[in-house]
């Protein structure tokens, strides 16, 4: 896959309205069909605009799924960085906050289970993909770093960092076991249990 010009970045309503389109159209049959069973004439047909006018927005169809990837993520970003607005708020019981986050994070999992699939198989074989997903862990990982931070036990914890870490890698191995899982006989109680352990060994 070749990487070719870079994308069209539109300044009118009219013209984002059709990129939108395009990667809309391309991530329902992604989900229906699989990235690789997928052609850019078919998503131009199904779109209803010439192959020509999607090459116009972009040169691949690489980089309609990186930009579908991009859009994705930058959603996470912003749920955190909206519920990060809200801490003070909740000063008094951060695992409220925390379950709030989770519950938010984990719908929005369920809700795109079919582009996941894609970018778990991509992640694979595309340098690009594996990337971006190494990226978007890091920079909510240092989002949680953040957080946890302000009501972390420090003077009760040998290493911060590490145990931060520890943390964040439960919390995001148990959200991607509530959201993907079939196998889960009661979501709740996991949830509550992995909040518990944060709260007896991190939080004040």
């Amino acid at each position: 896959m070749s990487k070719g010009r870079e994308i069209y970045k539109p300044k009118q309503k009219r013209s984002e309205a059709t990129m939108d389109k395009i990667l809309d159209t391309a991530l329902k049959l992604f989900g229906q069909k699989g990235y690789y069973n997928v052609s850019t004439n078919e998503i131009a047909k199904e779109t209803n605009i010439s192959i020509g006018n999607l090459y116009f927005y972009f040169p691949n169809k690489e980089e309609i799924f990186i930009q579908i990837l991009d859009r994705y993520y930058r959603s996470f970003v912003e749920i955190h960085e909206v519920f990060l607005k809200e801490i003070d708020t909740l000063e008094d019981n951060p695992k409220v906050f925390l379950r709030r986050l989770m519950e938010i994070i984990i719908k929005k999992h369920e809700e795109s289970l079919e582009l996941n699939r894609e970018i778990r198989i991509l992640a694979l074989s595309n340098f690009r993909v594996e990337n971006i997903v190494k990226r978007q862990q890091e920079q909510l990982k240092k989002i949680a770093i953040d957080y946890f931070e302000k009501y972390a036990k420090k003077d009760r914890l040998r290493d911060i960092e590490a145990t931060i870490e520890i943390i964040f890698i439960l919390l995001d191995s148990v959200i991607d076991e509530i959201a993907f899982s079939k196998n889960i006989a009661n979501k709740e109680r996991l949830l509550s249990e992995a909040l518990n352990v944060v709260e007896v060994y991190l939080l004040d």
